[in-house]
């Protein structure tokens, strides 16, 4: 296996885990864990992009797309900014106390009350 690949199954492995942690707080917060589907849509997009955005700037504007090399700086500052703003509400949920008792969602983890800190 190569570096690369490596890297890759370890990343995404972490992606995996931390959609895995993030639904368990947001259930605790009494919020649906669907709305974590944006997480990995973002990044597909901010990557996926961003990646056009270099070979674009390798090649010049010779090979790319009208649509990429016209409105190169648009495009990006429009998926980096969700992107960022998304990961900030993550932050912000993380660093939240859970609802005190049980929720729509069940009770609160370790089966006691929530602690408030």
């Amino acid at each position: 296996m190569t570096l690369v690949s490596i890297a890759t199954v370890l990343f995404l492995y972490y992606r995996y885990r931390f959609l895995q942690v993030m639904v368990r707080r947001m259930h605790d917060r009494n919020m649906s864990g669907k709305l974590l589907i944006l997480s990995p849509l973002l990044l597909f997009l901010f990557v996926v992009i961003g990646f056009g955005f270099i070979v674009t700037a390798a090649v010049g504007d010779a090979g790319a797309p009208a649509w990429l090399s016209s409105r190169g700086g648009f495009i990006s500052l429009a998926v980096a900014v969700p992107f960022f703003l998304f990961n900030l509400f993550l932050r912000f949920q993380l660093s939240q106390a859970g609802t005190p008792g049980p929720n729509l969602y069940g009770p609160p983890p370790g089966g006691g009350q929530a602690r408030v800190f």
